[in-house]
């Protein structure tokens, strides 16, 4: 039987961390959608926060779809990968860039 080079283990191992990672992000909006009192504008703050929720639980479900298509995929797999990648690469810029100007902007 063969089996797979080590960095192949380590890119489906790391795929499987991002789609943990995005599960339990998106799970946390969800909650913090559950659990927020409706008011004024408390409906509005819920469709946001399960809105935002969306785009981890996609990323989730496409990282952990391709870890599982590693051994058999092929060149389709490794786009998507590169594609997974990419997109939790760009989204931890954005929100890292998001926290430091929030950060910049209550010390102000």
């Amino acid at each position: 039987m063969v089996q797979m080079p080590g960095t192949v283990k380590s890119a489906r191992a790391l795929l499987l961390v991002v789609g943990a990672g995005n599960i339990v992000a998106s799970l946390w909006l969800m909650m913090a959608a559950a659990t927020l009192r409706t008011g004024a504008m408390g409906q509005l703050v819920i469709g946001l926060l399960l809105l935002a929720a969306l785009p981890f639980g996609t990323v989730a479900a496409a990282a952990i779809v391709i870890a599982a298509k590693f051994t058999t995929g092929g060149h389709r797999v490794r786009i998507g990968a590169v594609a997974v990648g990419s997109l939790t690469v760009v989204g931890s810029s954005i929100i890292a860039g998001t926290a430091i100007s929030a950060k910049l902007h209550n010390g102000a």
